[in-house]
């Protein structure tokens, strides 16, 4: 072969090389794209399918809890909550559905706890009454369709707290008997009587019109730490208030960390316990 030949035949070559070089290099780079969006596929698709299943669950979950609610004996609706707190508690660690898991396993508790006659529900904080500048100690708490009254020791300072608002006011009332003492205290519609046992004398303040006077000795009893609305018995110790029904079936609300309760009173359409500990105010919706 001449050399001239030989020059134009690796001419020929290295531009063949020079052209399918960067050929190969683009195929390699987009094979590895496709296997890059295949495996995102593969990912995403087993994410996607772990998530969908979890949300089943869930659902499944729900469809439990709703079937124990109509439950006809309170074994089988036990047996149903346990299961269903057992399987959420499972799925509480989930990436995506822990928020959802977690209420529907507080759902089941409550609904567990309601079925053997137990509420746990947090009380609401309604505020404090403001006593730095009164010899005033809140000891027993009433309410009327507008207002909660909190009483002290004598009668003749009462702390107004409205409902609506919850502002507060003192009333200020005086009186010839200055030295009286209540040892307990009933309510009748409008009137608040202030009864000394030991002494077995009392007294009544009228809200409607704000007067104070003495009175006979009511006939009604009233422990301590209890009230009566209805046909529904409410006492409490120990910061657990206990319900009784007519039918003696019992229901306990367990209103948690509170300071040590000092008196309590049931709304007069019965669905609001007010709570009294020390000087704040709280509220329960039964």
């Amino acid at each position: 072969m001449s050399a001239a030949k030989k020059t134009h035949a690796a001419g020929t070559s290295f531009f063949h090389h020079a052209r399918t070089i960067p050929t190969l290099s683009v195929r390699k780079k987009n094979a590895r794209i496709h296997i890059g969006i295949f495996a995102g596929i593969i990912v995403f698709g087993s994410v996607y399918a772990l998530v969908n299943a979890q949300i089943i669950a869930l659902h499944a979950l729900e469809q439990r809890i709703a079937t124990a609610r109509t439950a006809q004996d309170t074994a089988t609706a036990t047996t149903i909550l346990q299961s269903v707190q057992r399987d959420a508690l499972a799925l509480i660690p989930a990436l995506f559905t822990s928020s959802a898991a977690q209420a529907i396993f507080h759902a089941a508790n409550t609904d567990l706890n309601a079925l053997h006659g137990i509420r746990i529900t947090p009380p609401s904080f309604l505020g404090e009454i403001t006593t730095a500048s009164l010899a005033f100690y809140p000891t027993y708490i009433f309410d009327d369709d507008l207002f909660i009254y909190v009483f002290g020791q004598a009668p003749y300072t009462i702390a107004k707290i409205e409902k609506k608002s919850r502002s507060q006011r003192f009333t200020f009332i005086l009186s010839s008997e200055n030295d009286f003492s209540t040892e307990r205290m009933i309510q009748k519609n409008d009137d608040f009587y202030f009864i000394n046992d030991t002494k077995k004398t009392a007294m009544v303040w009228r809200a409607a019109d704000n007067t104070l006077m003495s009175t006979k000795l009511p006939v009604e009893r009233s422990a301590p730490n209890e009230r009566t609305v209805f046909n529904s018995r409410y006492t409490f110790e120990n910061n657990v208030i206990m319900r009784t029904e007519t039918n003696e079936s019992k229901t306990k609300y367990l209103v948690g960390q509170l300071p040590p309760l000092t008196d309590f009173t049931v709304s007069r359409d019965n669905t609001t316990l007010y709570l009294l500990a020390h000087n704040a105010l709280f509220s329960l919706s039964l």
